[in-house]
């Protein structure tokens, strides 16, 4: 029997058959390490699994109904004792370097986990070149700007990823690449990522040039700076005052 060959909606009886099959089920997967283990090992897979991109891995078309979950114990452990079998398919084929790749430990409990982990694994042997452009925008829509980075180095960093992306053969679009440290700076310049998201509600975002994008940082950064150093003006005669006012009383505890 195929992995997911089961009907569409179920009594508690052939849930129960269905999942003690599972139950017992280890597939054997190709060891996956290289591109050249990829084709044999894809092939082998889709023998195994429904072959709709197997979005719909272990089940078919099924997507989880978490309604019927909830109302139905069975189904929710017939359909999670599925997944489970074709993750762990996936995951135990794969060498140590590729689980540490593809992130498996952080996929283990989502619903979704064969799937993701599937998408993940395509993307990257079938990307050009092996160089897999969806991990480099998940860089790109990842990559936070740090508390103690400058402006400067956090722009150039973004400009290197869409450089890569560039040579994988794809492309992003002028107002995506402006908008994305505008949006990826919320935990530094909280304000100004707050007005971004406004502006683009209210705006037609692909009409954003990088320029302007580019001009709004920079103004943030200087107006952060700005209040550091004003901070610290206003700090520094209360500390001198401090220091005098020690050294006074020390003064006058010798002259006891």
């Amino acid at each position: 029997m195929q992995i997911g060959q089961l009907t569409r909606r179920y009594n508690d009886t052939e849930l129960s058959k269905f999942t003690s099959v599972l139950m017992g089920t280890r597939i054997s997967l190709p060891p996956l390490k290289t591109k050249d283990d990829y084709l044999a090992w894809r092939s082998e897979v889709v023998l195994l699994f429904q072959p709709l991109m197997l979005d719909a891995i272990t089940y078919d078309g099924e997507r989880y109904d978490s309604r019927m979950g909830y109302m139905q114990p069975k189904y929710a452990d017939w359909y999670s004792m599925g997944k489970g079998v074709a993750f762990s398919a996936l995951s135990v084929s794969l060498s140590l370097e590729l689980r540490v790749t593809f992130k498996v430990e952080e996929l283990h409990d989502q619903v979704k986990a064969p799937s993701l982990l599937w998408g993940r694994i395509t993307a990257h042997f079938e990307a050009v070149d092996g160089v897999n452009p969806e991990y480099i925008r998940r860089e790109l829509m990842n990559g936070l700007l740090k508390p103690d980075e400058t402006v400067a180095k956090y722009v150039d960093d973004v400009e290197q990823l869409v450089r890569r992306l560039r040579q994988a053969n794809s492309e992003m679009a002028e107002y995506a690449h402006a908008s994305l440290p505008l949006s990826n700076t919320l935990n530094v310049f909280g304000e100004m990522a707050q007005q971004h998201t406004v502006w683009c509600s209210k705006n037609d975002r692909s009409t954003l040039k990088l320029s302007e994008a580019m001009q709004r940082l920079r103004s943030a950064e200087q107006a952060r700076d700005q209040v550091k150093r004003l901070q610290t003006s206003a700090v520094a005669p209360k500390r001198q005052a401090a220091q005098a006012n020690h050294v006074n009383i020390g003064q006058k505890n010798k002259a006891r």
